[in-house]
C-alpha cells in the first residue's frame, strides 16, 4: 500500500483545488519559507483523522479553512482527499482507496471513503496497523522526529507495534476487555437486583394476595356502585321528565304570551297606521279649507273691487249723460243761433247793399261760427262715440257684474259646502282624536301589558336559569354525595372486613372469634374494646391507658377461660388473655373530681359496670401533663392520669407519651372504628 496522490481544496493556503501526484521512489517538495510545504503534511494527518487543531498549528478547526486575501474571497469549506493503492494490506475489495475529509465553516465535519459517506471510526479501523495514522510513524515532522529519538523504551514500543501491525489487535483487545468489564459490572448489578427481588418476593406475594382481595372488593364495589347509579339514574330520569314537562309547560305559556304580545303589537301597528292615515286626511282637509278660505277672501276682495268699479262707472255714465245733455242743449242753441243767423242773413241780404262792410264782418263771423260748429259737431260725434263706448262698457260691466254675482253665488255655495265639509272634517278630526286617545290608551295598556309580560318572561327566564342552576347544583351535590357514599361504603366495607377479621388483634383472639370456632368455645362475651362505650374524644386516652388490655377476651366464668386456653393450646392457635366477669370485684363509689381531674369511670360505660371499675377505676383524665404531674405529687392519691393526647402518668411515675398518631394509626384504632360517624 502506498500513497498515490493528495488533493487539496480550501485547506489553509490552498484556495484553488490542487492535486499533488506522489511518484514511486522519493518525492520531495522544495520551496521557500511560507509557501505551504508544511500544510501538505498537515493535510495528510488531518485527512486521516487528526482531531487536535493545535497540532495543526491552529486555534480551532475553522482556522484550517482558507480565510481569503486581498485578491481572493474566503471559501466556505476545506477538503483533502488521499488516494492509496491497495495491494491487499487493506481489507477492502478495491485496488484503489480514496479517503477524504470535508470541513464546513459551521463546524460540521464529514468523512468519505471512496466518495461514500463514512465514519471516522471506520477509517481508523481500516488503516489500523498500516502506519497510516495521525499518531503513527507514517507522518513525521521535526518535533515528532526529536520525540522519537529521545523517547523512552515504552514510548518507542508504540511505534514498533504500529510498524509490526499488532497495534490494531491490541486496540481490539482493549476494547474487548472494556466490554467484558462492563458486562461484569452489569452482571454484578443484575445479581444485586435479583437479591433485592428475592427479598421483595414474599412481600410482593402478600401484596398480590391483597391486590386480588382488593380486586374482588373493587368488583363488588363497582357492582354496588352501578346498582346505586342505576337507582339514582331512574330517580333522576323521573325528575328530569318532570322538569322537562314543567319546562315544556312554561315554554308553551311563554309562546302563548309571545303570541298575545305579537297580536297586541299588530293591533297597535294597525291603530298607528289608521291614526296616521286619519292625520294625513285631516291635514289634507285643513289644506283644502285653507285654500278655499284664501280663494273666498280673494273673490270677496275682487267683488269689492268690482263694486267700486261699478259705482265709478255709474257715476261716469251720469256725468257723460250730463255732458251729452249739455252738448245737446248747446247744439240746440247753436241750431237756434243758426236759424237766427239765417234770419239775420236774410235781413242782411236785404241790407246788403247798405251794410256790405257789416256783411263782410258778418261773413267772417259766420265762418268763425261754422268752424266752431264743425268743431262742436266733431266734439258731439266724439261724445256720441264715447257714449257708445261707455254704453258698451256699461253693458260689459253689467255682464261682468252678473258674472261676478253668479261667481259670488257659486263661491257662496262653495263656501257653504266647504264650511259643511270643514265642519264634517272637524267632526271627523274630533272623532279621530277621540279614537286616537282610545288607541293611545289601548297602546299604553298594551305597552303596560307587554312590559308586564316581558317582566314575567324575564322572571320565568330567571326562574328557569335558577332551576337549571339548582338542578346543576343538585347534580353536583348528588355526584359529590355519590362519591362520598362510595368512599364511605368502601370505608365501611373495609372496616367491616377488619372487624370480621379482627384486624389489629392477636392470633389467639382472632382464633377465639373465628366463625368456625365460636361453637367450640362457650361463655365468650367479647373483647374489652367491644364492651366499653367510650365518649367521643376520649378514644386515644383510653387506648393509651389500657393498651393491650383492649384485646382481652371477656368471658362469663373462670371455667370458660380454662376451656378457651386449653382449646388454643391443643390446636396451636396462639395465646390470648381471658378475663372472667365473676372474678371481678364489685364496683364501689367513685370519689369526686379534684382540681380539673375527671374520673374516667364516670364517662365510660359498659354492660358490666365491674369491668369499667376494674380497668379504669383509678384512672383520671386531665387537660395537660403539668396538671397530671401536680396531682401525682400530692400525698394520699394513687391514680393513673392520662391526657386527651394519650400521655399517661402511672402511680409509680411511669410516663408514656410521644407524637400524635397518624391517619393510618387511626384506621387501626379499636375504639374509634366502632363509631358509625367514623365509618360513615
Amino acid at each position: 500500500m502506498r500513497l498515490e496522490s493528495v488533493s487539496l481544496h480550501g485547506f489553509k493556503s490552498f484556495a484553488e483545488k490542487s492535486v499533488l501526484k506522489v511518484m514511486p521512489g522519493i518525492t520531495a517538495i522544495v520551496g521557500p519559507n511560507g509557501c505551504g510545504k508544511s500544510n501538505i503534511s498537515e493535510s495528510v494527518r488531518w485527512a486521516l483523522g487528526e482531531q487536535s487543531a493545535k497540532s495543526l498549528r491552529g486555534g480551532k478547526m475553522e482556522d484550517l479553512i482558507f480565510h481569503g486575501s486581498a485578491s481572493r474571497k474566503p471559501v466556505g469549506l476545506a477538503e483533502v482527499e488521499l488516494t492509496f493503492s491497495n495491494d491487499g494490506v487493506l481489507s477492502v475489495p478495491w485496488t484503489e482507496v480514496s479517503v477524504s475529509r470535508r470541513l464546513y465553516r459551521t463546524g460540521e465535519s464529514e468523512y468519505y471513503l471512496n466518495k461514500n459517506l463514512s465514519r471516522l471510526r471506520d477509517i481508523l479501523d481500516l488503516f489500523a496497523g498500516t502506519g497510516a495514522n495521525p499518531r503513527a510513524y507514517s507522518v513525521m515532522d521535526q518535533d515528532k522526529l526529536n520525540h522519537v529519538l529521545t523517547a523512552k523504551p515504552h514510548e518507542r514500543r508504540v511505534f514498533i507495534e504500529e510498524a509490526a501491525g499488532i497495534a490494531r489487535y491490541k486496540q481490539q483487545r482493549n476494547e474487548t476487555q472494556g466490554k467484558l468489564d462492563a458486562t461484569r459490572q452489569n452482571l454484578v448489578r443484575v445479581r444485586d437486583v435479583m437479591d433485592e427481588v428475592r427479598r421483595q418476593l414474599s412481600s410482593l406475594e402478600r401484596q398480590a394476595k391483597k391486590a386480588q382481595q382488593y380486586k374482588a372488593l373493587q368488583t363488588e364495589k363497582r357492582d354496588l356502585a352501578l346498582a346505586l347509579v342505576a337507582a339514582d339514574y331512574a330517580g333522576f330520569t323521573a325528575e328530569s321528565s318532570r322538569l322537562a314537562a314543567e319546562l315544556t309547560r312554561l315554554r308553551d305559556g311563554e309562546q302563548g304570551l309571545r303570541t298575545r304580545i305579537a297580536s297586541l303589537a299588530a293591533r297597535e301597528a294597525q291603530a298607528r297606521e289608521t291614526l296616521q292615515a286619519s292625520e294625513h286626511r285631516l291635514s289634507d282637509l285643513r289644506q283644502a279649507v285653507s285654500k278655499v278660505q284664501g280663494e273666498l277672501e280673494r273673490l270677496l276682495e275682487r267683488r269689492e273691487q268690482m263694486g267700486v268699479q261699478i259705482q265709478e262707472l255709474g257715476e261716469e255714465a251720469v256725468r257723460l249723460a250730463e255732458e251729452v245733455r249739455a252738448a245737446t242743449e248747446r247744439l240746440a242753441s247753436v241750431v237756434k243761433e243758426r236759424e237766427d243767423v239765417r234770419v239775420a242773413l236774410g235781413d242782411a241780404e236785404q241790407l246788403a247793399a247798405d251794410r256790405s262792410r257789416a256783411a263782410a264782418e258778418f261773413e267772417a263771423a259766420v265762418e268763425r261760427q261754422r268752424g266752431a260748429l264743425t268743431l262742436e259737431r266733431d266734439h258731439a260725434e266724439a261724445l256720441r262715440l264715447e257714449q257708445t263706448r261707455l254704453a258698451a262698457e256699461r253693458v260689459d260691466l253689467m255682464r261682468s257684474a252678473g258674472e261676478l254675482r253668479e261667481r259670488e253665488a257659486q263661491l257662496a255655495r262653495r263656501a257653504e259646502r266647504l264650511e259643511a265639509e270643514l265642519a264634517q272634517a272637524r267632526a271627523e278630526a274630533d272623532r279621530l282624536l277621540a279614537e286616537r286617545a282610545v288607541l293611545t290608551v289601548a297602546r299604553n295598556r298594551a305597552a303596560a301589558e307587554f312590559s308586564s309580560l316581558e317582566e314575567e318572561r324575564r322572571r320565568l327566564d330567571a326562574q328557569e336559569a335558577d332551576e337549571a342552576r339548582r338542578l346543576t347544583e343538585a347534580e353536583s351535590r348528588l355526584a359529590d354525595a355519590r362519591v362520598e357514599l362510595a368512599a364511605r361504603r368502601s370505608s365501611f366495607e373495609a372496616l367491616s372486613e377488619l372487624e370480621r377479621a379482627r384486624e389489629g388483634y392477636g392470633a389467639g383472639v382472632r382464633a377465639v372469634f373465628a366463625e368456625d370456632r365460636r361453637a367450640a368455645l362457650a361463655g365468650v362475651v367479647g373483647t374489652v374494646a367491644d364492651l366499653l362505650e367510650v365518649p367521643r374524644g376520649m378514644e386515644r386516652a383510653i387506648e393509651a391507658v389500657l393498651g393491650e388490655r383492649l384485646q382481652w377476651v371477656v368471658v362469663e366464668r373462670f371455667e370458660h377461660a380454662r376451656g378457651a386456653v386449653t382449646y388454643l393450646r391443643e390446636h396451636g392457635l396462639g395465646s390470648a388473655t381471658f378475663l372472667p366477669l365473676e372474678c371481678l370485684p364489685v364496683a364501689n363509689g367513685v370519689g369526686p373530681d379534684d382540681n380539673g381531674a375527671r374520673w374516667v369511670s364516670r364517662s365510660v360505660g359498659a354492660s358490666a359496670p365491674s369491668l369499667v371499675h376494674h380497668l379504669l377505676g383509678q384512672v383520671a383524665i386531665v387537660d395537660h401533663l403539668d396538671e397530671a404531674e401536680a396531682l401525682w405529687r400530692k400525698n394520699g392519691v394513687v391514680a393513673t392520669y392520662v391526657t386527651s393526647d394519650g400521655e399517661v402518668l402511672g402511680p409509680t411515675g411511669r410516663l408514656h407519651g410521644g407524637g400524635k398518631g397518624t391517619a393510618s394509626g387511626a384506621e387501626h384504632s379499636l375504639l374509634a372504628r366502632k363509631r358509625p360517624e367514623y365509618i360513615l
